[in-house]
């Protein structure tokens, strides 16, 4: 993204028959054409990481569903299919860049492709999470029953919101992509000619972009209120330790109380003394000298 920005301000516009367009690659100056190539295979690269990156977020959705809930959220051919998915996607977008890049076909097919079958790869994602999220709706009802249910069941339903959002953003970036590809390839190009729909439909995959990667962070870093025990929880635990509580202490009471009544008779001293009138009576006097 750098490299094309530095290209584009450097470059500017030209003037061809009386219209102001961006210069073409072939006006551009011979150092700037010689970042075209690594610019182009490094967007392959990125495009690679980020759908390997959706799609083993399947497999980490299984993971969860074992760590979390003691569950199996997919079979293992299907995990091994993300797997695979994976280093697929490693090897098409380099191929599809080095194919289209020949002279037999247009010069702007080796922009367009690959960024068609991102686009494509992303909507299929979308829709995996859709299964995904039927797949949470499952897993939250056999969990209810269980042992530590509450707590399962609110970390589950944190990561099922945010799948529904990820998989809404991923709907929306991949078709609009895929449409915006998909008219480059036409002969009229009727919104690529026009600027007001073509910065429409880029603004909104750069939002979508930017939304699909928090996303991505709020899964690997959730908040602390999906970890740590909710409000209600620590109340009911304070509430059952009070009782307990109180109950030992009755429980003690009455044990004193018993043994109390089965001793003996126990007087009390008595605090007071008794006086008497011989206290007060004086002696015989003393003989005279």
């Amino acid at each position: 993204d750098i490299t094309s920005v530095k290209i584009k301000y450097e470059e500017g516009f030209a003037s061809l028959l009386g219209n102001i367009i961006t210069k073409p690659e072939m006006m551009w100056t011979k150092a700037d054409q010689g970042l075209v190539i690594p610019t182009e295979y490094s967007l392959c690269i990125g495009f690679s990481l980020q759908t390997g990156t959706l799609v083993l977020l399947q497999c980490f959705w299984n993971y969860l569903a074992n760590s979390v809930a003691k569950a199996s959220f997919m079979s293992s051919k299907e995990f091994m299919f993300y797997i695979f998915w994976t280093f697929a996607s490693f090897i098409i977008f380099p191929v599809l860049q080095y194919n289209f890049s020949r002279d037999i076909y247009p010069p702007t097919y080796k922009e367009i492709m690959p960024e068609m079958v991102y686009g494509i790869e992303l909507f299929i994602v979308g829709c995996l999470g859709v299964v995904s999220h039927f797949r949470f709706r499952k897993l939250l009802l056999n969990s209810r029953d269980t042992v530590n249910g509450r707590s399962i069941t609110q970390k589950i339903r944190y990561f099922q919101e945010i799948n529904v959002i990820l998989s809404t953003v991923l709907f929306g970036h991949g078709t609009l992509l895929t449409i915006l590809s998909c008219d480059g390839l036409t002969h009229r190009k009727v919104l690529n000619a026009h600027k007001f729909p073509a910065d429409f439909f880029i603004c909104n995959i750069n939002m979508c972009a930017v939304i699909t990667w928090l996303c991505m962070i709020l899964i690997f870093h959730p908040k602390n209120s999906s970890i740590n025990p909710t409000i209600d929880e620590v109340e009911d635990k304070v509430s059952t330790s009070q009782s307990q509580t109180l109950v030992i202490g009755s429980s003690n009471i009455e044990d004193d109380t018993a043994s109390y009544s089965k001793s003996s008779h126990y007087k009390a001293p008595s605090t007071v003394s008794t006086f008497t009138d011989s206290h007060y009576q004086f002696g015989p006097l003393p003989p005279a000298p």
